[in-house]
């Protein structure tokens, strides 16, 4: 975690790209957040560079995918300001990792308001209008989740 913050460029991306492969694994979504990793990826997401904040957002949307506690974290460690900036003004890499997050995010009901407030459902209606493929699908599932009852 300490690279992801104080590292150089190539270190903070290098040391986010773990991360993102590590939150893949079950085991290791709860560790990372127990030791202090959302705070630094959601500082990266905002600041970092294009990479970094592609890498950063990726990171986010595993340590939420299929583990409900962290989804909630995310949006409380200040996730949503990052990826909903990023849907709106980011690279195309960016778009789509900033929406697939947010497709996870929004399958938690402690979410669904936060995502509506922060105006995540007009950002992800934009995008499911105009973005590339994969970015339509991952708006479109996102609003059909925050839509849903089913979380």
């Amino acid at each position: 975690m300490r690279t992801v913050r104080n590292g150089d460029e190539d270190q903070k991306t290098a040391a986010a790209a773990a991360l993102r492969a590590l939150a893949c694994h079950p085991d290791n979504k709860p560790e990372i957040v127990r030791l202090g990793g959302l705070a630094p990826l959601v500082t990266l997401a905002l600041a970092g560079n294009d990479a970094q904040k592609e890498v950063a957002a990726a990171a986010l949307g595993n340590l939420a995918t299929d583990h409900d506690a962290n989804k909630g974290a995310v949006v409380r460690a200040g996730g949503l300001v990052p990826l909903l900036e990023m849907m709106s003004r980011g690279t195309e890499a960016q778009k789509e990792a900033a929406a697939c997050t947010l497709r996870s995010l929004a399958h938690a009901r402690e979410n669904k308001a936060a995502i509506a407030s922060a105006g995540g459902v007009l950002a992800l209606a934009k995008l499911a209008r105009g973005g590339s493929a994969w970015q339509r699908e991952h708006a479109m599932a996102a609003l059909y989740a925050l839509s849903s009852d089913l979380a």
